[in-house]
């Protein structure tokens, strides 16, 4: 399924941008790496098309593969999607096969303007690594942290291809997939898209601390606005767990003949969704391993609770709601509470469906 799905989406693209142009001589590698298929792969095979266009050769393939085989593969460029420690470490493996490296944070693209002070991604990006020669920043925001956390990184402002594959022109990728869940799945719906990856994560709280550990700096300063970061993050995911319970309900109670699905984060336990729909007979759990964009597109509307689908629906011009509890911090800085329709409770979002 998913080499048919590859296959369909990149003749599609080459479609719309107007044909390959490969050249016939040998040409320079581009490596680029994906982690999570679901909400990269879209996105890089529209990157890997406009470098086969200006004449590159792209290989795209999981992250640790490819990594791994840096002694065996051709001299290239190689394309990470982060560049936290766990990132920079095969970064700097890499170059010492003579590969280039450059970089994208794609963990933080909802993260549109300054967030609070104990909002300090240094986790994110690893400052004591020297191994990326070139780093494309998503917004001015992340551009102005990167480049005072690395004063002589090359950095450039270039926006995101996870939102470039919502623009007008290249959103009808995405219509086979929609028009197949209209007819197999339901013609008319209200998504519900959730994100407390953190409170209800797949992860065991030991290997979720772990890789947290992997990641983060080691100075004390850093260690206590983390904690304070970390305490508002669980505050928000259990306010955003309680009103999408509370959502489910009222749909299931109130509105019976409304068909009502759940998609959660991919790094959510389902479990509890589950238990929860099976009191309703209109509210049905997805599953979350495919492209979240096909299902925004075929619903009625979109809710979420801070969720960057909810910026991406907006970009599509679909119509979107967030919930997000009052005087919530949260509401400041993230991309997707700014422009969706807000509300503060599940009652709230309830009427304004």
């Amino acid at each position: 399924m998913l080499c048919v799905r590859i296959h369909c989406l990149y003749t599609r693209l080459i479609a719309l941008c107007g044909g390959s142009s490969l050249a016939n001589e040998i040409n320079p590698i581009v490596y680029i790496l994906i982690e999570i298929s679901l909400r990269e792969l879209d996105a890089k095979l529209l990157t890997a098309l406009f470098l086969v266009k200006k004449g590159f050769r792209v290989i795209v393939g999981y992250q640790w593969e490819l990594t791994i085989n840096r002694d065996c593969l051709p001299t290239g460029i190689f394309f990470f999607k982060g560049m936290n420690k766990i990132h920079t470490k095969p970064m700097t493996k890499v170059r010492q096969f003579g590969h280039i490296v450059v970089a994208m944070e794609e963990e933080l693209l909802d993260i549109g303007m300054k967030p609070p002070e104990h909002f300090d991604y240094r986790d994110r990006f690893d400052t004591d690594a020297n191994a990326c020669d070139l780093f494309f920043a998503s917004n001015e925001f992340e551009m102005g942290f990167v480049k005072q956390l690395k004063p002589d990184l090359d950095v450039r402002l270039t926006g995101n291809p996870r939102t470039d594959c919502l623009r007008p022109e290249l959103i009808s990728i995405y219509d086979s997939a929609r028009e197949e869940i209209s007819k197999t799945i339901a013609s008319s719906y209200i998504l519900i898209n959730t994100n407390p990856g953190m409170v209800n994560s797949i992860l065991s709280p030991k290997l979720f601390s772990d890789i947290q550990e992997k990641m983060s700096p080691k100075d004390e300063e850093w260690l206590k606005r983390y904690e304070k970061r970390k305490n508002a993050q669980i505050r928000w995911e259990t306010y955003n767990l309680k009103t999408t319970f509370q959502l489910i309900e009222l749909f299931g109670r109130h509105s019976p003949d409304q068909k009502v699905l759940i998609r959660a984060h991919p790094g959510e336990k389902l479990d509890s969704y589950v238990r929860l729909s099976q009191k309703y007979s209109n509210v049905s759990v997805l599953d979350n391993k495919d492209s979240a964009n096909p299902w925004i597109l075929a619903s009625d509307i979109l809710i979420h609770t801070g969720c960057t689908t909810g910026a991406e629906a907006v970009a599509m011009n679909h119509p979107t709601i967030s919930i997000q509890e009052k005087g919530s911090e949260f509401i400041s800085f993230k991309v997707s509470n700014n422009v969706s329709y807000l509300t503060h409770t599940a009652e709230e979002a309830y009427q304004a469906v």
